[in-house]
């Protein structure tokens, strides 16, 4: 359970082609809102849908003014997140999927003020954790991209893809300004630049849900990310 001294937050929820889940994701806010003692926004950044997702945050928006919609063109999953982060003015900010494979219960402990340090990601592999519903080669290509981050640019992170994530706004702002990834590796890069920073991301063990209605296309995504993975690894070596 958070303690009661847990801080203001930001959940930045990035939703491309979300229409059928973004009233999910939004019960999924109210559920985490509900456990935190102090205030939370929700920041839905809508990333060129064509589904109606984009009319329905406004909606919802209208409706609840706790709820912050930005728009941005087609543009990925990792130019969403910077965009979202940049945009929120919290002491903390917790990223969030919009299926919330983490429950909210769950994703409340990564801001329990107890924790150490200013970046806590949950992990699937912690020995702690559970994974619900996750097809077997689906799996099987999840440890083999971490294999190649883990040899290229994070050598003992054991899982970078989870979307849950949480870190002091400070920090959060201070990354987000670095990153240049814009699609779904965006996660190895932040923390990529965390670590060389010297904020060491703290892993959090969570009962993860697979669900069936993923964006992510797992052979063809694993082959783009990996070559954004190689583009990143250099770019971290020629900049430090």
């Amino acid at each position: 359970m958070v303690a009661q001294e847990n801080p203001n937050v930001a959940v930045v929820v990035p939703c491309h082609q979300e229409a059928q889940r973004l009233k999910g994701a939004v019960d999924g806010f109210r559920r985490l809102q509900a456990i935190l003692s102090g205030s939370a926004t929700l920041f839905l950044v809508e990333n060129g849908s064509t589904d109606g997702t984009g009319a329905l945050a406004d909606s919802l928006a209208r409706e609840q003014p706790d709820i912050q919609v930005l728009h941005l063109p087609l543009a990925g999953k990792g130019a969403a997140i910077r965009e979202g982060i940049l945009a929120t003015e919290s002491p903390w900010v917790l990223l969030a999927d919009a299926d919330w494979s983490m429950s909210p219960e769950e994703a409340a402990g990564l801001l329990d003020p107890d924790l150490s340090g200013p970046i806590r990601i949950a992990c699937r592999e912690h020995p702690l954790s559970h994974r619900v519903g996750e097809p077997g080669g689906r799996h099987f290509l999840g440890r083999a991209f971490n294999r190649w981050i883990q040899l290229l640019v994070l050598p003992g992170i054991q899982d970078t893809q989870c979307g849950f994530k949480a870190m002091e706004g400070e920090r959060a702002h201070q990354l987000a300004r670095e990153m240049l990834e814009p699609g779904w590796a965006f996660d190895v890069e932040l923390l990529a630049l965390a670590r060389r920073a010297g904020h060491e991301p703290l892993p959090h063990p969570l009962t993860w849900r697979h669900d069936t209605n993923s964006r992510i296309r797992p052979l063809r995504d694993a082959i783009t990310m990996g070559l954004a993975v190689i583009r990143m690894a250099w770019r971290l070596r020629i900049s430090s």
